[in-house]
């Protein structure tokens, strides 16, 4: 992995690469506003680096998993922080979070043909959900894969797995971490009584289970 210096701060400003559209597990532009030290290797002010997003309700993850300069591919791990210190950066009333919601209570109206939901938009509808809730740190990542896995879920996208069978019941599993000091068990009743009113009301299925399990506990920073 790279290391990159940076004089006596642990930041390097930086602004998004014009104007851009993207979505959840898309790539965004980032330009650097001040020359940074990677490997010993001297990367200029103006260079751009390419991050992979992710929506976290009304905040965009973004992580910079390289650094390509002069040919050369250097590994790192950069998260990108907004000025007010918070991970990510603000995009209230998301396009993507806005249009699913829709599409999702649109598609229980329609009066002729089939009715397909996609289980992406669900699962991007439930993500935001739980990013509103108070108490909750995040959805498990890289331990929740581990932590999926023993429970017997195999494909689960970003801490969050939505299924439905035989379109008459919906399953929904969501890993999450909760905060230091907040009462687990409330926090996770919480979370499980919002996405039975969201899966409910926007697919216009009863018949749905939701699954809460809480992977570890966060301390804030």
């Amino acid at each position: 992995m790279g290391k990159v210096l940076t004089s006596d701060r642990n930041t390097i400003p930086a602004c998004v690469h014009g104007t851009q559209t993207v979505s959840d597990g898309q790539a965004l532009r980032i330009r650097l506003l001040e020359p940074m030290v990677v490997d010993d290797r001297f990367i200029p002010k103006g260079t751009i680096l390419t991050g992979g997003v992710r929506m976290e309700g009304e905040r965009l993850d973004i992580l910079v998993q390289a650094v390509e300069y002069k040919g050369t591919v250097i590994p790192v791990e950069l998260e990108v922080y907004d000025a007010d210190g918070q991970r990510g950066i603000p995009v209230p009333n998301s396009m993507e979070y806005d249009a699913a919601r829709e599409i999702a209570a649109n598609m229980g109206t329609s009066m002729n043909g089939s009715i397909n939901i996609s289980e992406d938009v669900i699962t991007s509808l439930v993500r935001s959900a739980i990013s509103e809730v108070d108490g909750v740190a995040g959805l498990s990542n890289t331990a929740g894969a581990e932590f999926a896995e023993l429970l017997g879920l195999k494909t689960v996208s970003h801490g969050v797995k939505v299924q439905f069978v035989d379109g008459s019941k919906i399953i929904v599993d969501a890993i999450i971490t909760v905060l230091y000091g907040c009462n687990i068990v409330g926090v996770a009743r919480s979370v499980q009584e919002k996405l039975m009113t969201l899966v409910q009301s926007t697919t216009g299925i009863d018949n749905a289970e939701i699954n809460v399990h809480v992977s570890g506990v966060a301390f804030e920073k």
